[in-house]
């Protein structure tokens, strides 16, 4: 025998079951701190058939109290608007579809939220005033359990990472830090601002700062008489220059050199190299005035940074400065493949040029090193070479490494007016002997639009016109770009050949091969070759034609004649979208042929102007002028055929 049971008896009997299984989740925060009034809590998914859960808040360790429900079984719930100062506990209670209830979770911890910042008062330094090698002590004062650093790397260039400021056992809310300036500080003198962060333990932060003031005592200013020769040579800027012939003047980047040498009165132009870059060769910036100010080629002078130059006339000048590097220290630094280098510092051990491959770095990674000498460049790979002179100062070298190195330098400051021996002149290299070679060839142009007008205005901001110079004759191929970024004026590009093994960069009967990718598919440069002559190898500079970039339209199109009527020439225009073979025949009314004038073969691009229209002087195909009247002039370009009427009135 069944008993029958009511579906409120079995309802009843499954919610018990429901409420058995239901779990006491933990809840859990992730910080005993909060900073901005909002705390996210979290607990395991309780094991029964949960539909929501009962939120219990505790504040200031009162009871708890039911503050809120989740809207679903989601285990998660951020209570929001927080109260400043106030320590908040939480406990969960799960709930199922027939409002069976678990018991209460165990609480959470406590969370305090603390959204006030910390205040920094009395912040000193002392001494406040300082030099290397002294030691320099911080204190601030806020409230206790604070971690507070400071920022030395504005006047201890070897400390980049903060220093901590510590708590005082005998003070609370005293915290002090010292640090010992180093003795190879490279910081310039001057004022000195040093900020203090302290974060308290919700992660509010504060910030004061301390004037602290560098004024190390200035070494005895060296001297370099530097020589610059007439033509190409390589040179290196032997000091910290802080005076040339007795004017001050600080040379900083090759823009500033290129000024001091006298500007485009004496200077064609400086290079110097750059390192590899995501596996590119290293590549050549050529400065040529103060166009490129603030380009690519305005780098920052480094201590062993060497440089070409090309000199319009002869430069002397006395360089006063300090030594290079610090403490008697310096470095070179070679990069795979060719460099252009100077020595920093007088080394003893660097007596000829040979005695660079002992040094570790040089030792079994560089092939050889080029040296100009007695105005031609000349190859070293081992002592007793013929290139293998005295090294003086003021000299650059090209250096082929296998890879990359950092060589220590130590030494004195070059002086070659205080000592005894002075250094030879620089001499430069002899463009004139005959052979039609140079070892260096800057390469300018200019893109602009048909107008003359500078491209770059008529593309998208971001929009790059990539320029190939192609030396067709030793396979070298050199890019650059032009766009909206690009500092240089008025479309001009520039690239150098630079060849310091065989000086051969470019020889004259070499043919250069230019083209240009444009941003945009409407938007062609014509390609242009230029064939290099004596002149521009004896100046190391080739000024090319203006490459005219034009637009190609998006339909083929014969354009009305003009002028209409006429008497006795017109032209006719027309635009092809693609390069096609043109021709224009011009029939009477009577539909007779009068002339057929074959074009030829066209890029893609607007016939417009009268330069580039179809000529048409009123004669037949016999040479003789058509009667006044009605003809109609038929294109042909490719499978594409237009016909309009023209009219000559005499």
């Amino acid at each position: 025998m069944f008993t029958r049971f009511s579906p409120q008896t079995l309802w009843a009997a499954l919610s018990l079951i429901l409420y058995f299984v239901l779990a006491t989740p933990p809840v859990s925060y992730a910080d005993l701190y909060d900073n901005d009034g909002s705390l996210d809590y979290t607990w395991e998914a309780g094991s029964g058939l949960v539909d929501h859960y009962n939120i219990y808040v505790s504040l200031n360790d009162g009871g708890f109290e039911l503050f809120d429900t989740t809207a679903d079984a989601t285990s998660a719930y951020t209570l929001e608007d927080a109260v400043d100062g106030g320590i908040y506990r939480l406990k969960v209670q799960a709930v199922d579809a027939f409002g069976n209830t678990s018991p209460k979770s165990e609480s959470s911890d406590p969370v305090t939220v603390d959204m006030t910042a910390p205040t920094l008062t009395d912040v000193t330094a002392s001494p406040v005033q300082i030099q290397n090698g002294e030691t320099l002590t911080l204190m601030v004062r806020s409230e206790p359990g604070l971690s507070v650093s400071a920022d030395v790397s504005v006047i201890d260039s070897n400390s980049p990472s903060p220093l901590p400021l510590v708590g005082s056992d005998t003070e609370a809310g005293t915290y002090i830090g010292s640090i010992l300036i180093s003795e190879n500080n490279t910081v310039t003198n001057g004022p000195k601002t040093i900020v203090v962060t302290a974060k308290d333990l919700a992660g509010n932060t504060a910030q004061a700062s301390a004037e602290v003031t560098l004024d190390n005592p200035l070494t005895d200013p060296q001297l370099f008489n530097l020589s610059i020769p007439k033509g190409f040579s390589l040179i290196h800027i032997p000091l910290k220059v802080t005076a040339i012939n007795n004017h001050e003047m600080e040379i900083l980047t090759i823009g500033d050199l290129y000024n001091a040498l006298g500007g485009a009165k004496n200077v064609s132009f400086i290079i110097t190299s750059e390192p590899p870059k995501n596996g590119d060769p290293s590549a050549w910036h050529n400065l040529s005035g103060n166009i490129s100010r603030g380009s690519l080629a305005d780098r920052v002078i480094t201590d062993d940074m060497g440089m070409g130059i090309k000199m319009k006339n002869p430069v002397n000048g006395q360089l006063k400065g300090e030594a290079l590097g610090h403490n008697g220290t310096s470095q070179i630094t070679l990069n795979p493949g060719r460099n252009l280098i100077g020595i920093p510092l007088n080394d003893e051990r660097l007596k000829r040029v040979s005695d660079l491959f002992s040094l570790e770095g040089f030792k079994d990674n560089v092939t050889s090193i080029t040296v100009f000498d007695q105005g031609q460049l000349k190859k070293v790979t081992k002592p007793g070479d013929d290139g293998d002179i005295d090294i003086s100062g003021g000299q650059a070298f090209g250096v082929i490494a296998n890879n990359q190195a950092v060589v220590e330098i130590n030494g004195v400051a070059w002086d070659n007016v205080s000592s005894s021996v002075a250094a030879p002149p620089i001499l430069a290299v002899d463009n004139n002997l005959g052979d039609g070679k140079t070892p260096v060839l800057a390469v300018y142009g200019y893109v602009i639009d048909e107008q003359g007008d500078d491209i770059r205005a008529q593309t998208k901001s971001g929009a790059e016109f990539r320029i190939t110079v192609d030396n067709l004759s030793t396979g070298e191929t050199l890019r650059t770009f032009l766009s909206a970024s690009n500092p240089l004026e008025s479309g001009e590009f520039n690239v150098t050949f630079v060849d310091l093994i065989k000086s051969r960069a470019a020889q004259v009967g070499d043919i250069l091969s230019i083209t240009v990718q444009t941003p945009s598919p409407l938007i062609r440069v014509q390609p242009l070759r230029h064939i290099v002559e004596a002149d521009e190898v004896n100046a190391s500079m080739i000024r090319l034609p203006h490459l005219i970039a034009y637009e190609v339209p998006t339909e083929t199109k014969l354009l009305f004649n003009y002028p209409n009527p006429f008497n006795p020439e017109t032209w006719i225009p027309f635009q092809i979208a693609q390069d096609s073979f043109v021709t224009l025949t011009i029939y009477n009314i009577k539909g007779e042929m009068v002339r057929t004038i074959e074009v030829g073969h066209r890029p893609a691009a607007v016939y417009r102007s009268k330069e580039k229209a179809i000529y048409f002087d009123g004669r037949n195909s016999y040479g003789e002028h058509v009667a006044s009247g009605v003809y109609f002039y038929s294109l042909t370009a490719n499978t594409f055929t237009e016909t309009r009427k023209m009219v000559i009135l005499k």
